[in-house]
């Protein structure tokens, strides 16, 4: 089946009240906001020779001759439109996060669940995930993530793009698969607004780690890009941030959770770019769907770009959220509504406490498909857009009229149809996860804490589900991870404890209480491993891995 993308056919003519290329300046005539100009060269501008113009321009991306022009004034517009090597000038238009996105229900993190530690327990095989809000997570059951989980894969070498309000590395879920971001507001990486976490904690919160909720891809590679403070910024620092995820990270995948009204000439010749060198672009299509027709057919961007996917929003019933805009940007429909995930408030002293949360808004189904993408690309590395649209078209649930129709799409994603259309033989790899017994368990006590952060408290209870006693060899080591002189990874054991012949009696449990370990935080990182062994020091269950989340 071949399918063409054809979104921006209709838009020709809005196209040119908006922008008007070669040599003319392009106005918003529509009312919409703007800060400054673009300006694209046909090649590398000859002006910035001159010393009285180095300052009039500054570059987006240098290698494409992309410019915000800093100089606005009119003698200095008018000479770009004169120059014969200036294709187009544009508004630098401003970007927003969707409108009519609600976080509702926070359940804050408090010292006694786990605030300032993340479990970082081997991943293996399973499909009902021990995370803690699971049972709120209706999404994970409707697109199908237990069919993915079930394999254990791992999708490091996938590196999915979030062009967000920041990296979510701060919050305790989310530690295992947030790689080094980039900070384009002058703000610091970190997220303070939210957005990024919320979307990062659906697409890779640490999974089945006794605390908090899933993320659909446990081992991924997920690259923060912060260039939003708060709702707004502006499409040039958005532009440069889509180029460096393509060029400078090489993202596979880039999700854009993000929208905005005006057709942006800069913005489609990024699109272009990543899509010639294959890599899936998934943008949310908007949350005015419960407006009047007018604005609730109409189609926002980057959705709406030709070789973007677009993500609308479902309910828990399998229908269109009402918030969700419907038009021909719309490719597949995901989880949108009164979906659980990690989040960021602020207490009565305006701080931000890590938390959890239910989301609404078409932002939150993008992510879903992000991931569906990151499966494919994990089976077919060179999988191009137009071939996972074709996959997207081919494997999901079908909903509404015939065909793809403007409410749904091509349907609902099915992750396990993807996979089994992908490899129809798949079978699960070998893994190579620890032995866990099936007559033993652990529960781990919240590590707590004491008040100068140099040494942390915990308590492990073993059960024993037998009618005969056990006896276990428990083993708690503190270390650090710390870069040598040739940049690597070295780890420093800064303490442990050894428990040997711990009798677990028969049917029962015994507890290891107020076990308390020095960490050292000058470190990269401060970690805990909890092991238990037989006598002959052979793993009775997977061992446990704890950061300290400062």
């Amino acid at each position: 089946m071949k399918i063409f993308f054809n979104k921006i056919l209709y838009s020709a003519v809005l196209t040119c009240l908006l922008i008007i290329v070669f040599q003319t300046v392009c106005f918003a005539e529509d009312g919409t906001s703007y800060d400054g100009y673009i300006v694209k060269f046909k090649s590398a501008p000859v002006m910035l020779a001159e010393e009285s113009d180095v300052n009039q321009l500054s570059p987006i991306v240098k290698d494409e001759n992309i410019y915000t022009v800093t100089n606005e004034s009119k003698e200095f517009v008018d000479s770009l439109m004169q120059d014969q090597n200036v294709e187009y000038i544009e508004p630098n238009y401003i970007i927003s996060l969707p409108d009519n996105e609600e976080i509702t229900d926070i359940n804050v993190l408090s010292e006694s669940n786990n605030s300032n530690i993340a479990v970082l327990n081997s991943l293996s095989s399973f499909t009902q995930p021990n995370d803690t809000y699971y049972y709120n997570q209706w999404n994970m059951e409707m697109i199908k993530s237990p069919y993915w989980w079930q394999y254990g894969l791992d999708t490091k070498n996938i590196k999915i793009g979030i062009i967000d309000s920041g990296s979510p590395d701060r919050h305790p879920d989310i530690t295992q698969n947030i790689a080094p971001g980039v900070d384009y507001t002058g703000t610091g990486i970190y997220d303070t607004y939210g957005h990024s976490t919320f979307i990062s904690g659906i697409l890779a919160s640490d999974t089945n780690n006794l605390m908090g909720t899933a993320g659909i891809l446990p081992s991924s590679t997920v690259i923060p890009f912060k260039v939003f403070t708060e709702k707004k910024t502006d499409s040039a620092i958005v532009i440069k941030a889509f180029y460096d995820a393509v060029d400078v990270y090489q993202c596979d995948v880039i999700n854009l959770s993000l929208t905005f009204d005006s057709y942006i000439e800069s913005f489609k010749y990024a699109i272009e770019h990543a899509v010639s060198k294959n890599i899936i672009v998934v943008a949310a299509v908007g949350n005015d769907g419960n407006k009047e027709t007018e604005i609730a057919t109409t189609i926002k961007y980057p959705a709406g770009y030709d070789n973007v996917i677009g993500v609308g929003s479902l309910t828990y019933s399998k229908k269109r959220a009402s918030h969700s805009q419907y038009n021909s940007s719309v490719d597949v429909m995901a989880p949108g509504e009164s979906i659980y995930s990690s989040s960021l408030t602020k207490d009565g002293k305006n701080n931000l406490i890590h938390s959890y949360s239910r989301g609404t808004g078409t932002s939150y189904a993008t992510p879903h498909v992000t991931a569906a993408a990151a499966i494919a690309k994990y089976f077919n590395k060179d999988i191009t857009p137009a071939e996972f649209l074709e996959l997207i078209a081919e494997t999901s649930d079908h909903l509404g009229d015939d065909g793809k129709n403007p409410e749904y799409g091509y349907g609902a994603l099915n992750i396990q149809n993807i996979i089994e259309t992908l490899s129809p033989s798949f079978a699960p790899a070998p893994t190579s996860a620890p032995v866990s017994s099936p007559e033993l368990h652990t529960e781990i006590y919240p590590l707590v804490f004491d008040a100068d952060l140099n040494s942390l408290k915990s308590s492990i209870q073993l059960y024993n589900d037998t009618d005969k006693n056990k006896f276990v060899d428990c083993y708690v080591v503190s270390y650090t991870e710390s870069s040598d002189a040739d940049g690597e990874l070295v780890e420093h054991v800064t303490g442990s404890i050894v428990k040997n012949d711990v009798e677990i009696p028969a049917s029962g449990h015994k507890t290891l209480p107020s076990l308390v370990l020095p960490v050292d935080k000058t470190g990269l990182r401060s970690l805990i491993r909890v092991f238990i062994w037989d006598d002959n020091m052979q793993p009775l269950m997977a061992p446990y891995e704890y950061e300290v989340k400062y």
